[in-house]
């Protein structure tokens, strides 16, 4: 005999390959003894509201994995990758982006050492002086982090940002944020 699910009928399957569908559950069951668990079970799958609070505690627990224990998780990991391999992977990143897009900076030498001096007092304040590296591109304006401390900003973005250079440092800090709390793995 086949177990039953729902309100679908019960499957008998006979010696020689017989085989009957019935859908007099109670019958069924009285028939052939079924316990007590198994029809309980059986009515759970017919209760609407049982199923609809089945169906809403999925769903909780889906959205309560993805805002709270995937993330931690993936802290747990990302803590415990070594900063050399993390490194390593940014440089391929870095290589990927070159190859496909970003050009070199033509900002000015000057310019590009001051905003430099900037990110090293940003990365300092931070304890990541050793860890993170400031980068420029020609691209749009952007700036992102990059694993294994190098830090992408854009020409485009220093133009934009050419007469608010507190705008420019909060861009900074926040990429370092990024740094600090791992947040590129």
């Amino acid at each position: 005999m086949g177990s039953r699910v729902g309100d679908a009928p019960y499957s008998l399957s006979f010696p020689g390959g017989g085989l009957a569908l019935c859908a007099d559950h109670i019958a069924v069951e009285k028939l052939f003894q079924l316990d007590a668990q198994r029809r309980w079970i059986s009515r759970m799958e017919r209760a609407g509201a049982v199923v609809a609070i089945a169906l809403a505690g999925l769903i909780a627990a889906l959205v309560f994995s993805y805002q709270s224990l995937i993330p931690l998780l993936a802290e747990f990991v990302a803590q415990r990758i070594p900063r050399e391999s993390e490194r390593h992977l940014g440089e391929v990143a870095l290589k990927a982006m070159d190859r496909y897009g970003f050009k070199s900076s033509r900002l000015d030498g000057a310019w590009q050492m001051r905003i430099r001096a900037d990110f090293d007092r940003l990365a300092a304040v931070a304890d990541l002086s050793t860890i993170t590296r400031l980068e420029f591109r020609k691209h749009s304006p952007n700036a992102f982090a990059l694993p294994g401390g190098t830090v992408i900003l854009t020409d485009d973005l220093v133009h934009t940002l050419k007469d608010d250079h507190e705008a420019l440092l909060a861009v900074l800090a926040h990429e370092i944020g990024h740094q600090a709390h791992r947040d590129t793995l």
